[in-house]
C-alpha cells in the first residue's frame, strides 16, 4: 500500500529552518516496529503517524516517534499534524481531537477567510519546570550573546510537556532570525534533565506593515549524531549505556568534525553489528539510462550537469556518492538535504537527478515509478531484488556501501559485559519473527562478535580516511 507523507516546519517561515516534522497519513496497518523504522529513516526531530480513531467521536489516533523512541505526547508534533489535517480537510472543524498514549489531545483550529492560519494546543498534562540554565549557556547554543536572552519573565530552563526541552525568551525577531545552532555548545550543556533541544521565542511584535517573520524556532542539532556519540563516550562503562547507530556514518562523522575530541578506538568498545542493508542507486525517471554503465557514459558526456541529492553532509549516502565519483570519474553537484526522505523527494520531484539512499525508505518510490532503480550497493544481489544488479557487478570496483547498524559501548567497558550483550543480541536477532521483520526491511541480521565488529570498524576508518585524503574533503 502506498502511503502519503507530508513534511512541515512548525516554527519557521523557511522550509527545514527549524523544527522539522514528518506527518505520515493513512498509517493504519503499520506495526509499532514499522513506525519506529520509518521515523528512524526519516531522522526528523519527530514523525507522527495518523491512524483511524478508536472512538468515532474523535478525529484520529496519533502516534509520535523520534528517531529512537515513541513519545506519549509532544506539543510541536500535535500542532504540525493538526495544521496538516485541517488544511487537507474538506469539512472545516473548529477543533480536532487526537487519541494519544498520554490521553485525549484537543487542538483548536484558527482560520481566516477559510484558510487555516494556525493551530493551538491544549496539553493533556501540566507543564513541569525542571532545571534552570544560564543566559550564557543558552546564548552559546544558539550563537547569540547573553544580552540577547531575556530573563525578566522567566529564566531559561528545562520544561516538560511529554518530552523535556529547554525554553528561553530572546529580545527581538532579529535575534530569532540570526540564531543558528552550535553543536559544540549543545554537547557541553545537554542533555539536562532529559532535554536535547532548545526552543526559543520572542514577544517582539513587528509593525503592522512589516513582513511576516518567524517568532519562534526550535533546534535539535544532532550534528550527524555527534552529540549522541559524545554522550555515550563519556558515560560510565558499566553496561547500562550503549550507542545504537549506523557504524559507517558514525565513523565518517568522527573523522570529519574537527571540533570533536572523540577517538573511535579509545572512546568506544564495539559490541556487535546488528544488521546490514544496502543503499539503492536511483535516478529520476527522465534520466535516459537503464544501467550503471549507461549512466556513467551519460554523466561523462555531461560533466557537472547532474545533481546528486544527499541525506546530509558526512552521512553514509553522501560518502557513497563521493566514493562512486572517485571510482568512476563522473562529476556532479551535491545537493545536501535534511535526511534521506528529503533527498528522495528532491529526486522524485525532478529537483535533483540521482542519489544513493537506504532501501527501506527508497523502495516504495521505486515501486510507484517515481524513481528509477539502477543498482544496489551490496556485495551480492539482494534477495528482495534478485533482478537488480550490484554496483560492482556493473563494473565499479571495490564498491560496497550501505547501513551497518551496530552497538557500541563506552570505552573501557569490561569484556565480559560486551560478550554478554553480544550473545543476547545475536540470540534475539536470529529468532524467526525478528529475522522476518528485518528481511521485510531489506536487511539481514549479523550479530558479529566484539572482535569482528572492531575489525569492521578498523576497515571503515581506513577506507573513509583514504577517501577524505584523496578528495581533500573538508566539512
Amino acid at each position: 500500500m502506498q502511503r502519503r507523507y507530508i513534511t512541515v516546519d512548525v516554527f519557521t517561515d523557511r522550509a527545514f529552518g527549524g523544527n522539522q516534522l514528518a506527518v505520515v497519513l493513512d498509517a493504519g496497518g503499520l506495526s509499532t516496529a514499522q513506525m519506529q523504522a520509518i521515523a528512524t529513516e526519516f531522522n526528523y526531530s519527530e514523525t507522527t503517524f495518523v491512524l483511524p480513531p478508536r472512538d468515532k467521536a474523535n478525529d484520529a489516533e496519533v502516534r509520535i516517534f523520534t528517531p529512537v523512541r515513541e513519545l506519549p505526547f509532544a506539543g510541536h508534533p500535535n500542532v504540525g499534524t493538526a495544521f496538516v489535517l485541517a488544511s487537507l480537510a474538506t469539512e472545516p472543524k473548529p477543533r480536532l481531537l487526537f487519541e494519544e498514549k498520554a490521553g485525549l489531545v484537543p487542538v483548536e483550529i484558527v482560520r481566516e477567510q477559510g484558510r487555516v492560519l494556525s493551530t493551538e494546543l491544549t496539553a493533556p498534562q501540566p507543564l513541569a519546570r525542571l532545571a534552570k540554565c544560564s543566559a550564557e549557556e543558552i546564548a552559546a547554543c544558539i550563537s547569540l550573546t547573553a544580552e540577547d536572552i531575556k530573563i525578566d519573565r522567566h529564566a531559561p530552563q528545562v520544561v516538560g510537556v511529554g518530552t523535556p526541552f529547554v525554553v528561553a525568551e530572546v529580545g527581538s525577531r532579529e535575534a530569532v532570525r540570526r540564531a543558528k545552532p552550535d553543536a559544540a555548545a549543545f554537547s557541553r550543556m545537554l542533555p539536562r534533565d532529559g532535554a536535547f533541544s532548545v526552543y526559543f521565542y520572542t514577544r517582539d511584535v513587528p509593525a503592522a506593515e512589516a513582513p511576516c517573520e518567524r517568532q519562534a524556532r526550535m533546534f535539535f542539532p544532532g550534528a550527524s549524531g555527534l552529540i549522541g556519540n559524545e554522550m555515550v563516550a563519556k558515560a560510565p562503562p558499566d553496561g547500562y549505556t550503549y550507542l545504537v547507530a549506523d557504524l559507517g556514518s558514525t565513523t565518517i562523522t568522527v573523522l570529519t568534525h574537527d571540533k570533536t575530541t572523540l577517538d573511535l578506538q579509545r572512546d568506544f568498545a564495539p559490541v556487535t553489528i546488528i544488521s546490514y542493508s544496502p543503499h539503492l542507486f536511483c535516478v529520476h525517471p527522465s534520466v535516459p539510462a537503464a544501467t550503471i554503465k549507461q549512466f556513467i557514459a551519460l554523466a561523462k558526456a555531461r560533466p557537472g550537469k547532474f545533481n546528486f541529492a544527499t541525506a546530509g553532509q558526512t552521512t553514509a549516502p553522501h560518502f557513497s556518492g563521493m566514493l562512486f565519483v572517485q571510482r568512476t570519474g563522473v562529476t556532479w553537484e551535491y545537493i545536501p538535504g535534511k535526511g534521506g526522505v528529503q533527498a528522495i523527494l528532491d529526486v522524485a520531484s525532478g529537483q535533483a537527478d540521482v542519489l544513493f539512499n537506504g532501501m527501506l525508505a527508497t523502495l516504495p518510490y521505486v515501486k510507484s515509478g517515481k524513481l528509477k532503480l539502477l543498482a544496489v550497493s551490496s556485495e551480492k544481489r539482494n534477495t528482495s531484488l534478485p533482478d537488480t544488479p550490484t554496483v560492482m557487478e556493473s563494473g565499479v570496483r571495490d564498491f560496497v556501501t550501505g547501513s551497518w547498524q551496530g552497538i557500541l559501548a563506552p570505552g573501557k567497558t569490561p569484556p565480559e559485559i560486551l560478550a554478554r550483550m553480544q550473545t543476547e543480541t545475536r540470540r534475539i536477532l536470529f529468532t524467526p519473527d525478528v529475522r522476518e521483520k528485518l528481511s521485510g526491511q531489506g536487511a539481514e541480521p549479523m550479530g558479529s562478535s566484539p572482535a569482528e565488529t572492531a575489525e569492521f570498524m578498523r576497515r571503515e576508518r581506513e577506507r573513509w580516511s583514504q577517501l577524505i585524503r584523496d578528495t581533500h574533503y573538508k566539512l
